[in-house]
């Protein structure tokens, strides 16, 4: 079971569009939450060899059921996007 998703598709910051979230080992957070904060053409060479090493072993992207839009009252003008997500 996986997701397949298009290569020019491929987001470190995924949007509220797309398929998926990334999911990091605890153990991992460190190094690739850090690096999932920018667009991957704002690396250079040796993030990419992380991203390369890591893919499916250290972080995985996990598929979004649905993302659900919730307005808040106590903060007028607040949007907070709540993904839900399938665990595997």
């Amino acid at each position: 079971m996986g997701i397949v998703i298009e290569l020019l598709q491929v987001r470190l910051i995924p949007g509220p569009d797309n398929p998926y979230i990334w999911k990091v080992l605890p153990e991992k957070e460190e190094l690739f939450l850090r690096i999932f904060l920018k667009n991957i053409s704002d690396y250079s060479i040796s993030a990419y060899k992380e991203l390369y090493k890591g893919v499916g072993i250290m972080f995985k992207a996990i598929q979004v059921i649905a993302t659900v839009k919730i307005n808040s009252t106590k903060a007028q003008g607040v949007i907070i996007l709540v993904n839900i997500y399938k665990i595997s």
